[in-house]
């Protein structure tokens, strides 16, 4: 994890002043060359072979001949001095002489010199630490929620597993569905993104199943994947990638090239995940990769798997109430500590359950809600959830059911002009409808003031596909 010089002037300002002592020096150490920096990261990046200990020297001499120009236009004789004194090597006396005062000057001076080309130099740092992690939080979606509760000693771990230098270079959130793996998942990589641990960040979806019920062989996934990284990894260039060899072999180059961060989300059959292990590990190695999966993996040399586990009743109740007044459901303000409870019981701590629950108590009373799902909490999974569902189906607009049922058919999301085709609802009631969906955490909303995409979670998906449409799922049971 690269530290933050910002975080420590006065130690900067010590690296600022040995590294414009080594200025004519090629064999010089990490701190003269002040490698911590992003400035220098970059500067790097331009020269055609970044680790040549002439080219590591010249990228740094330029970040700090660039500060000194600024300095110039600040204090014209402050860069002097230390251009005089440390490019020129001219000696105290010297530069004394040239500016008719004394050597006591001139030393006092360079070292209030020095001060404000670091404070130069902190500045240029800051700004290309903005812009880096603009430039990488804009690679990702709007997040869907807006606080994560009882996941925070998570999103620590795996932030340093990923953040270490060394293996594991593939890191799996594991849980089953609803239980936040995504948002999980983006919470981590917008924690480590301005560490610059990475200087990449690309985010990739597995595709779900289609209307027909049907998915994507392994192959076809890994091929759909490549593809879409490659798009990534080169938006502005055309890569002769007609064969999926030559697909492959373009994207080992770029992962090998630099550390870079892939995130593969929604791995929902057990065998993309094992061929996958084996094609992205042969990837990895500067680059990491972190996937989301409800498939169990047995942990290998290669792949780390991280259980994501349901919240603690603590985190799920506080998780509820919070829930409750951002949707504005105001029953729940009359709930007690045993009501949470007792939801907590008959569904366990998974969010997307408790969110369809308490948009329900909008509806309907707390007693007839957990009638209708179980008196046990051993039910399976699938049979909570299809309950749930059922529930939530029932309470909807005959409008909202119209456009719910079309969801299937956008794929990963979609803008407001497809909800409107795919549903042929006029844009009133359509508005309606998916303020009536999201009300009840049925349909998803990202993007911000311009824009917004909406989508259904893969669980909703196939609620809809089976029960609804009443269409087969093949492949692995979705829970």
């Amino acid at each position: 994890m690269a530290n933050d010089p910002t975080n420590d002037h006065l130690k900067l300002q010590t690296a600022v002043h040995n590294s414009l002592r080594t200025w004519h020096k090629q064999d010089s150490t990490a701190e003269e060359l002040l490698e911590s920096l992003l400035i220098v990261q970059l500067a790097r990046r331009e020269l055609p072979n970044p680790a040549d200990k002439a080219n590591r020297r010249m990228a740094t001499n330029a970040v700090l001949e660039k500060a000194l120009d600024k300095l110039a236009e600040q204090q014209e004789e402050y860069a002097s001095i230390l251009r005089w004194r440390f490019i020129s090597k001219d000696t105290l006396y010297v530069v004394a002489n040239r500016l008719h005062t004394s050597p006591d000057y001139v030393s006092r001076t360079q070292r209030k010199a020095i001060g404000q080309l670091t404070a130069v130099i902190l500045a240029e740092e800051a700004a290309a630490r903005a812009e880096h992690t603009s430039r990488l939080e804009a690679r990702l979606k709007a997040p869907a929620y807006s606080r994560l509760f009882g996941r925070d000693a998570l999103v620590e771990k795996v932030s340093a597993q990923l953040s270490a230098p060394e293996s594991p270079w593939l890191v799996a959130l594991v849980g089953i569905g609803g239980i936040g793996k995504t948002s999980l998942a983006d919470k981590i990589v917008r924690q480590i993104i301005p560490t610059l641990r990475f200087e990449e960040i690309y985010w990739l979806d597995v595709t779900p199943g289609t209307l027909s019920g049907r998915f994507q062989s392994p192959q076809a996934t890994f091929q759909a994947l490549l593809s879409d990284l490659l798009l990534q990894l080169y938006p502005h260039t055309t890569i002769p990638a007609a064969t999926d060899e030559q697909r492959l072999t373009a994207v080992r180059r770029s992962l090998k090239e630099r550390p870079v961060l892939v995130i593969v989300d929604n791995l929902e059959t057990a065998s993309d995940m094992a061929l996958l292990m084996n094609n992205l590990y042969d990837l990895a190695n500067p680059s990491k990769f972190l996937l989301t999966t409800r498939i169990q993996i047995s942990r290998q040399a290669h792949v780390l798997p991280t259980a994501v586990a349901e919240l603690p009743l603590a985190d799920a109740s506080a998780f509820m109430r919070y829930h409750a007044q951002e949707t504005g459901i105001e029953a729940v303000a009359e709930a007690t500590d045993e009501d949470m409870a007792r939801i907590y019981r008959l569904t366990g701590g998974n969010p997307l359950a408790l969110k369809i629950i308490i948009s329900l108590l909008d509806m309907m009373p707390l007693e007839a809600i957990l009638t209708g799902l179980t008196t046990e909490h051993t039910v399976a999974v699938a049979e909570m959830y299809r309950r749930i569902y059922w529930q939530a189906w029932q309470t909807l607009s005959d409008d909202a059911r119209r456009l719910l049922k079309a969801m299937p058919l956008v794929g990963d999301e979609a803008d407001s002009e497809y909800l409107a085709q795919i549903s042929q609802l006029p844009q009133g009631m359509m508005w309606r409808a998916v303020e009536e969906l999201r009300q009840r955490s049925l349909l998803e909303v990202r993007g911000g003031l311009h824009e917004k995409q909406y989508r259904i979670h893969p669980l909703t998906n196939s609620f809809l596909q089976t029960e609804i449409i009443n269409l087969p799922q093949d492949g692995d049971e979705k829970t």
